[in-house]
């Protein structure tokens, strides 16, 4: 009995009248996501330069035309009263509270990063096996370039819980460990 009184609550929620119009919303979003994405490929493939910038700018459309598209099919179906908005509401902020967490940590790190000073933009850091100098250093995270030319970008929250070798800090020079060997057969003589 319980059951049929939590579904017929359930169905009451639900604006019948609209999830017809939200089915004629989801299937124009589709149609025009396959429109956009076919003409960034057509258009990209005729002006390579500016493909990546159509690429970007695709992206951010996307995002924006199905957030729109969800907006309008939720409120187009289902009723929507005090209890649902503060549900709705919670949902949302734990979620972005979750999504923020490893952001604001990483905030928290680079302000300690940038007064306790590990290293320096210039120096040479050895950093979780990679090896290179930092050529930024950020709020969010620090740029280094390794010896290969790459450029890795570490989130600060990572420097407060792994061991940051600091080849010169901040000095213009640096001592190099170079292996020498000597051969078994050679003479070896002190001070002559």
């Amino acid at each position: 009995m319980a059951s049929v009184d939590n579904i017929q609550q359930f169905a009451s929620l639900i604006r019948w009248s609209g999830v017809f119009f939200s089915l004629l919303i989801v299937t124009a979003t589709w149609l025009l996501l396959k429109f956009i994405n076919s003409m960034v490929e057509s258009v990209g493939s005729q002006f390579v330069q500016y493909r990546m910038l159509l690429q970007k700018l695709q992206s951010f459309l996307q995002f924006f035309i199905y957030m729109t598209a969800g907006l309008m099919v939720f409120m187009l179906s289902f009723r929507i009263n005090d209890h649902i908005l503060a549900l709705i509401g919670g949902t949302l902020a734990v979620s972005v509270g979750f999504a923020l967490k490893d952001l604001a940590a990483s905030f928290i790190a680079g302000m300690t990063v940038m007064i306790d000073r590990p290293f320096q933009v210039g120096d040479r850091v050895t950093f979780e096996g990679n090896y290179g100098d930092i050529i930024a250093i950020g709020l969010r995270s620090v740029r280094m370039r390794t010896l290969n030319d790459d450029i890795i970008t570490i989130p600060n929250n990572k420097f407060l819980n792994e061991v940051t070798v600091s080849g010169n800090y901040g000095a213009l020079d640096m001592q190099v460990v170079i292996p020498f060997y000597v051969g078994m057969n050679e003479d070896i003589t002190f001070g002559a």
